[in-house]
């Protein structure tokens, strides 16, 4: 085994397990992955976000174009989004419709279009860190770490674009990594169209972006001629180009809804402290139990953080007194994307935290490798760290499936609108029942139930979702709220309800 990391001076790291044990481990790690991420896909409660990206896929494959059908655009900025799909890169539609076109569609298969991302993830941060380690153990330990880590899994589980974005990140950064020291021209080209076809994705592919751009000049600034600048530019053009072909089917649409889209994601302050404490507070300490609603064991998903945060810590003081170069580079890499999502993302969505917890993965397992050799009686404390750190990870992934919110609160749903609907009846509320009814036209996503469009609804559905955006409405447009109440409850009866769904029938 060749201990020198490729490029990166003299590796720490003792490979500590035999090749064949490797290959074992790998693929139990790979089944661990997919037998929690089927159960939990089997269990979880479908939500709106998947609704609204599977739409344009199902029609792109049945009906020959990629508009969002199911979302009410009378009174939205969702100009002529049934007819075009805008408010987001093309990329991941593309995907589920072929996906759809070898696999069918459901709710099923959608969402291991995730799974099946998750696993290029995994490779991509075995190779990533083992290229940047020169130890397979490393890459294998940070694998491990990442494919138990149970907001990993709840977005491999999910129909969302996330992962795929996440997985064509990371493999942009191995595929850089594994061929610069072959073919610097070629590692180039590949990884930047990885980076592409990432911001093609989701707009959390521009990480992507800076994370190469890092790596380009911190490893091969040196070796880089105007010949790599030109084939880097060469995937954006096609990209560019090939996005600038569905845009310029209505650019006004585009300009509606991807810039209103876009335009709460970035920052317009340039008050650095309090976005910092907003990625703490929004993004991490909710995310880790503290400030969220839960139960005193779900509070210990903070001990998670606090290894992740150990992990970091523990290598900066690593990388200053052994100047290894593969650590040094893994939290750089870190640090661009923690930065870039404090200062100048605005949403601080808990579930974005699957972009860079690989990172925080990789920088624990490299650093435990590190030290390993020279820990000593410390080996048990870090035994029983991360024995402490996966149990919990399976913990709260267990604990999540055994609720199964799919066949408690879903499943009922759909079995009295089964029994009140047929293809006449007007449902508006909670879009994801198109997966058991299809998108179909009676199927409408509109919280005002008919206000703007006028539109009469026969059974409506107010769940969790709609609640939040009723109590939105009451605060900013309080005429609409009353009115919606007034509909409510003058023109209709509750025929079902749970703890999350109330369904609702017009009186005739």
């Amino acid at each position: 085994m060749n201990y020198n990391a490729p490029g990166m001076g003299v590796c720490l790291y003792p490979d500590m397990i035999h090749s064949k044990t490797n290959i074992l481990i790998i693929i139990a790690i790979v089944i661990v992955f997919i037998a929690v991420s089927w159960l939990t896909i089997d269990t979880k409660q479908p939500w709106h976000d998947e609704a609204w990206f599977a739409c344009p896929a199902y029609n792109l494959v049945y009906h020959g174009n990629m508009g969002t059908t199911i979302k009410e655009t009378a009174g939205s900025q969702w100009t002529r989004i049934d007819k075009h799909t805008y408010w987001l890169p093309p990329l991941h539609f593309l995907a589920q419709a072929l996906w759809y076109k070898i696999f069918g569609f459901s709710l099923f298969s959608m969402r291991f279009l995730s799974v099946f991302f998750g696993l290029i993830a995994l490779v991509s941060i075995f190779s990533m860190v083992t290229s940047l380690s020169g130890n397979r153990s490393a890459g294998i330990l940070a694998m491990g770490l990442t494919s138990v880590d149970f907001i990993f899994i709840n977005s491999a589980a999910d129909g969302r674009m996330d992962m795929m974005c996440t997985a064509l990140a990371f493999a942009s950064f191995a595929s850089y990594l594994s061929l610069r020291k072959k073919n610097l021209s070629l590692a180039i080209l590949t990884g930047h169209t990885l980076v592409v076809l990432s911001g093609l994705t989701h707009p959390n592919g521009i990480l992507a972006l800076f994370g190469m751009v890092f790596l380009n000049l911190y490893l091969d600034r040196k070796e880089i001629r105007i010949k790599h600048i030109l084939l880097a530019s060469i995937p954006y053009i096609l990209g560019a180009t090939g996005w600038g072909i569905y845009i310029l089917q209505d650019p006004q649409a585009f300009r509606d809804q991807f810039g209103s889209n876009i335009g709460g994601r970035v920052h317009e302050s340039f008050l650095i402290l309090s976005q910092f404490v907003r990625e703490f507070s929004d993004r991490y300490l909710f995310e880790y139990g503290i400030g969220a609603p839960g139960s005193g064991i779900a509070k210990l998903k903070i001990f998670i953080l606090v290894v992740y945060i150990v992990g970091v810590v523990g290598s900066f003081l690593v990388a200053r007194r052994s100047k290894s170069a593969g650590i040094q580079t893994l939290l750089w890499l870190f640090l661009v994307f923690f930065f870039t999502f404090a200062i100048f993302f605005n949403n601080k969505q808990p579930r974005y935290l699957v972009y860079i917890l690989p990172l925080y993965a990789s920088i624990l397992a490299a650093w435990i490798i590190s030290i390993w050799g020279n820990a000593g009686k410390m080996k048990v404390g870090i035994v029983a760290m991360l024995v402490i750190l996966i149990a919990l990870q399976l913990g709260v992934n267990l604990r999540r499936i055994q609720v199964d919110d799919f066949h408690r609160i879903y499943m009922p749903v759909i079995d009295v609108l089964r029994e009140n609907i047929d293809d006449s009846t007007l449902v508006m509320g909670m879009p994801e029942i198109a997966f058991e009814f299809g998108f179909t036209p009676n199927i409408i996503d509109d919280y005002t139930y008919g206000y703007f469009s006028g539109k009469v609804p026969d059974i409506i559905i107010l769940d969790d979702q709609y609640r939040l955006l009723h109590s939105i409405i009451k605060e900013h447009e309080p005429e609409i709220y009353d009115d919606i109440q007034r509909r409510i409850n003058d023109d209709f009866v509750e025929i079902y309800s749970n703890e999350q769904v109330s369904v609702y029938r017009r009186i005739e």
